[in-house]
């Protein structure tokens, strides 16, 4: 059935008032009666729309913020620590060894591609221009690696990299130089468990999802330092077979190689885990307490928002009960009235997405890189993923089918006879 918009409005009393949203829908002729019927409706008690807009669109962020703060971690612990972490085993000896036998003991593997040698060793670190040191001086590991590592891509954030040329550079994680207010051209004081001192100039700022505080610099330089030339204690390896099991199966035959012949291996090795299938795995998983917390209350308001969108429709069907006789009386059909009661809770559930998706992008960055990264001291990394907003584009769109369907049966329910005592 298709009438006009002038007979529409005299007939049904499509518009309630001379407003912007009445004019409008009176202008959009080649639309739809159905529709314009609920696109006139939905917006004829504004207050009534803007409360229950409120808790949808509330419903809608705290739901997209989780998501996206979830897509946030498995992209910062899953593609960018794989990306920078360029290996699948990493092992740590308690005693320095020769850099060469531990590569070449890695290599008799037949499940190993390659090995590199790194030198990581605990220290204090200050600013050259405090002269003694003092109890809040940054407790971090240097690292020591080969400037052109091939198991370790930095991500910079300012400055540069180690180069093969540099004697005194280090790089520091953006983390310890967030804390320490540190910058690029200052020079650090780094003392051993030895008490031996030297300065190093920071020449970059990194990012590192596992490495928050800790200090960079070449290999040579440090072995050199620390009076230890060739001599390592860490050992990563890449392996041919990357799946998690296969690298779990090869961490395990190298341990037992290396303790066949006395070495003594710390059994967390440098990051708490020895493969960095099993960091990816355990890092996600400690985060997952935190989304069902949040998932729970985004659930919770979307509830009440459902009941209150039932509600609001469940008035208007009270307030609209002759016009809705006066559809019945000319022909409209029960699903048709259910149709456009229908129609006016999607509406709303959809306007209410259109409004809680741009929210929803700063509030999962905030949450993301200030809230988590500052409560859990793991700076993490945003990335927006269209997938939650389709997810709750679907959910609500649901939620409005359901809230809206127990009105638009009291409303098929209405007769002629029953609507001329209102």
């Amino acid at each position: 059935m298709r009438i006009t918009v002038r007979e529409a409005i005299s007939t049904y009393g499509l518009t309630g008032g001379t407003g912007l949203v009445e004019r409008l829908v009176a202008r959009l002729s080649i639309l739809p009666y159905s529709f314009l019927l609920i696109l006139g409706n939905t917006f004829r008690n504004r207050k009534r729309v803007l409360l229950i807009e409120v808790t949808l669109v509330l419903a809608g962020v705290v739901f997209m913020m989780v998501l996206g703060v979830n897509d946030a971690t498995r992209y910062t612990f899953g593609e960018k620590l794989t990306r920078i972490h360029n290996y699948q085993v990493n092992l740590q000896f308690e005693q320095l060894t020769r850099s060469k036998r531990l590569i070449n003991l890695a290599l008799t593997n037949p499940g190993v591609q390659d090995a590199e040698a790194w030198l990581v060793v605990p220290s204090k670190a200050r600013l050259a221009a405090q002269e003694e040191s003092q109890v809040t001086d940054a407790r971090l590991n240097v690292f020591g690696l080969p400037a052109d590592s091939k198991m370790y891509q930095p991500e910079i954030q300012q400055g540069r990299w180690l180069s093969q040329v540099d004697q005194r550079a280090a790089v520091i994680s953006a983390g310890l130089a967030r804390e320490k207010s540190w910058q690029v051209g200052d020079t650090i004081t780094l003392t051993d468990s030895q008490e031996r001192e030297a300065d190093w100039e920071i020449v970059g700022i990194t990012y590192d999802p596992l490495i928050s505080s800790d200090v960079f610099v070449p290999l040579n330089a440090l072995q050199r330092e620390l009076r230890q030339i060739g001599n390592t204690n860490t050992l990563s390896i890449t392996t041919y077979n990357q799946e998690a099991s296969a690298t779990q199966a090869t961490a395990l035959d190298m341990v037992e190689i290396f303790e066949k012949r006395n070495f003594d291996i710390t059994p967390s090795g440098t990051f708490g885990y020895l493969t960095t299938a099993e960091i990816v795995s355990q890092t996600q998983g400690g985060y997952s307490l935190i989304f069902q917390l949040l998932s729970i209350m985004g659930f919770i308001i979307a509830i009440v928002g459902g009941v209150g969108l039932s509600g609001v429709l469940t008035l208007n069907v009270l307030e609209r009960r002759r016009e809705i006789g006066v559809m019945r009386s000319i022909g409209a059909s029960s699903w048709r009235v259910i149709r456009v009661s229908i129609g006016e809770g999607v509406l709303l559930g959809w306007i209410s997405w259109l409004i809680a998706l741009p929210l929803s992008i700063p509030a999962a960055y905030l949450l993301a890189t200030r809230g988590l990264s500052l409560a859990l001291n793991q700076q993490l990394s945003y990335q927006f993923s269209p997938i939650g907003a389709a997810i709750w584009l679907i959910l609500i769109t649901l939620l409005a089918v359901v809230a809206s369907s127990f009105p638009a049966r009291s409303a098929a329910k209405v007769s002629v006879r029953e609507s001329l005592t209102y």
